[in-house]
C-alpha cells in the first residue's frame, strides 16, 4: 500500500463538479450521480527524487482538470522494485549507446 498526502480545492471541485458528475452518469449510469469522475486529469511533477534511506521514490505536484488547480499531492512511500531498476538501467544504457555512436560519428 502507497501513503500520500492529498489537498483539494473546494472553489476548483465546485467549478469542475458537473462536469464530473456528468461523466460519471456517462460511465456508471445512475449509480453515477453521487460520484465525481475526473477522466482528464493533468499532474503538473514540481518535485521528484529517490529518498535513498527508504529506498523509495517522493513525488509531488499539482493536480489540473483543464486550467483549474483541483489541488495537491505529494506521495511518501512509491516503492522502487528491483525490475523497475532493472529496467531504467537498460533504458539508460540504449540512450548512452545511441549518444556514443552520435559522439563518434562526429570525430
Amino acid at each position: 500500500m502507497v501513503e500520500f498526502y492529498l489537498n483539494l480545492n473546494k472553489d476548483a471541485l465546485k467549478n469542475t463538479e458537473e462536469l464530473a458528475t456528468n461523466k460519471s452518469m456517462e460511465d456508471l449510469g445512475d449509480e453515477g450521480k453521487n460520484q465525481l469522475t475526473y477522466s482528464n486529469l493533468r499532474l503538473d511533477i514540481s518535485e521528484m527524487y529517490i529518498d535513498e534511506k527508504t529506498e523509495t521514490l517522493v513525488l509531488n505536484g499539482n493536480i489540473y482538470c483543464g486550467k483549474e488547480d483541483l489541488g495537491y499531492i505529494s506521495s511518501y512511500d512509491l516503492p522502487i522494485d528491483l525490475d523497475l531498476v532493472v529496467d531504467l538501467v537498460q533504458i539508460y544504457m540504449k540512450k548512452l549507446g545511441k549518444l556514443k555512436t552520435v559522439l563518434e560519428a562526429t570525430k
